[in-house]
């Protein structure tokens, strides 16, 4: 390998270990979700909070990387944070309740906190979630 094709490779390893390094250590939401192994890592979902409706939960201008690897949906519970879909719009929220309905598992997705924007959202127009540590 020549020279300037090895300075170039070390300039990008360089570029994605700061990026990275700057990412996990001051833009990351505390407690999200990071994949357990290499394999994982096509799971990672990543989605910025471009309003500050969900503070203290979730801060405005945060990065949240999410899981989009949802095998077992049913499993989500209160306090889930999960990116869905709704009306052709892709919305960040967390999940207050669930209920089953002929079969299907249905959630209560709270986008504010100011109050009045709550949705029911299915199980299948979840895309990604992520579990954020309970504040004790």
């Amino acid at each position: 390998m020549n020279y300037a094709l090895k300075n170039i490779i070390a300039i990008f390893l360089i570029l994605f270990v700061l990026i990275f390094g700057y990412y996990y250590l001051f833009s990351r939401q505390k407690g999200q979700y990071m994949p357990d192994s290499w394999a994982d890592f096509d799971c990672m979902y990543p989605t910025s909070i471009s309003t500050d409706e969900l503070q203290p939960t979730l801060l405005k201008g945060s990065i949240l990387i999410l899981n989009r690897c949802v095998n077992e949906k049913t499993l989500l519970s209160e306090g889930y944070i999960v990116l869905f879909n709704q009306g052709g719009l892709k919305k960040v929220g967390i999940i207050t309740g669930s209920e089953s309905k002929a079969g299907t598992k249905y959630y209560t997705v709270q986008i504010s906190n100011q109050g009045g924007d709550d949705f029911t959202v299915s199980k299948d127009e979840i895309t990604a979630y992520t579990k954020l540590p309970s504040e004790s």
